[in-house]
Parts: structure tokens; C-alpha cells; sequence
């Protein structure tokens, strides 16, 4: 059953960290914990939107972004923008109250801190996005719900190779989806990397 509405479905999450993937794998790591350490906004204003959740996990700060319906190629895009946001705050090192007051973070708290992306969905649609999503390190996340609560699970690709040639499934909506994301990515740390040498952080 879909979820009455992504409010109803954010609402739930935050007034349930604990039961939001409760024993999720944290890849390099040989322990399974909440997902959801610490939320730290709702809506913080980005950038690029305003993003719908933004924790702390056991090892990062993290955006997750919501939908009542599929997760599609534009959801994966608006995630991995405001993962770029995130990392431009973390990283800030100058005019910190600036930071506080216009993007509505605790700067300390997600200070030199990994960032990772979760897009969450009653469904993935084309299986070719997971390919996207596993190379741009953002977790697919389906949800589905009883009439009352909401239970999550996370997807993968069934194994690390792909039953479609590069040249099936790179054409297409899907394939441009795919590259489009790819070169975000790329756009995204060339401007990240500028920023940093700009403001004399190291790599």
C-alpha cells in the first residue's frame, strides 16, 4: 500500500529512527546498527531545495529523500545535489555562522564527515538505476506500509554484474538518466574540488 502522503511518510520516520532499517549493513564494516543515529533537520533550506531528512548515521551525515511513489531518475539527481550541499557545509570553514543561519545546520556536527545519499520509494521501476546509484553512493530504500506502519528494506543489485550489454541498456531514458547522473557526479566534485582549493583545504 502506498503511503498516504510523503509527509505521512517523513512524519513516521522522524518520530521512528530507531525502526528505519533497525539492523542495517553498513558496507566494510561487520555490524549491523540502526540507520538513524541522530536526525538533525527537516526541510533544511539547500542550495539546490530543501532536502527532506538529514541524519547522522554511525559513520556519515546523510540526505534522504522521499517519495510516495517509484523512485525514478530525477529523484537519484535531486539526492546527489543535495549531497554536493552537504559536503560544501561540511567542509565550510569560514563565515561557519553564515552556514548556520542560511542552511540550518549544526556546522560541528557534520563537520569532516563522509556523505552518503538514501532515496526511498514503494518501487525501482528499471533495475539499471541501481547500477547508477551504487556508483554515485546513494541506497535505494523501498518502503511499504500497513495501513498503520511502515517497514523498509534495502535494494540491491541481485549480483555485481549486469545481464544487459552496455550498448542495450546505455541507450534509452534509462541510459541518458544514467549518464546524466554520472556527469552530475563529475560536475559536482569538480566544483567541490574548486571550493576547497580556493578556501586552502587539503584533498
Amino acid at each position: 500500500m502506498k503511503a498516504p502522503s510523503e509527509k505521512h511518510l517523513e512524519d513516521w520516520i522522524v518520530a521512528n529512527p530507531e525502526k528505519t532499517l533497525p539492523n542495517f549493513w553498513y558496507d566494510g564494516h561487520d555490524f549491523h546498527v540502526p540507520l538513524i543515529s541522530t536526525i538533525l533537520r527537516r526541510q533544511p533550506n539547500f542550495s539546490h531545495g530543501r532536502p527532506d531528512i538529514v541524519f547522522k548515521s554511525p559513520t556519515a551525515v546523510c540526505v534522504m529523500e522521499l517519495k510516495r511513489g517509484p523512485i525514478k531518475a530525477d529523484t537519484v539527481t535531486q539526492c546527489l545535489r543535495y549531497m554536493y550541499d552537504l559536503r560544501d557545509i561540511g567542509y565550510s570553514r569560514h563565515n561557519q555562522e553564515w552556514n548556520v543561519g542560511k542552511r540550518e545546520l549544526p556546522i560541528p556536527e557534520i563537520q569532516n564527515r563522509a556523505v552518503l545519499g538514501f532515496v526511498v520509494g514503494n518501487s525501482i521501476p528499471d533495475s539499471n538505476l541501481l547500477l547508477a546509484c551504487e556508483l554515485i553512493e546513494i541506497t535505494p530504500i523501498l518502503y511499504e506500509y500497513d495501513g498503520e506502519n511502515y517497514t523498509f528494506t534495502t535494494c540491491y543489485r541481485k549480483n555485481n554484474s549486469h545481464d544487459m550489454s552496455s550498448v542495450d541498456w546505455a541507450d534509452g531514458a534509462v541510459g541518458d538518466a544514467f549518464l546524466d547522473a554520472m556527469y552530475e557526479l563529475r560536475r559536482q566534485e569538480q566544483a567541490w574540488q574548486k571550493l576547497r582549493d580556493e578556501r586552502g583545504l587539503q584533498s
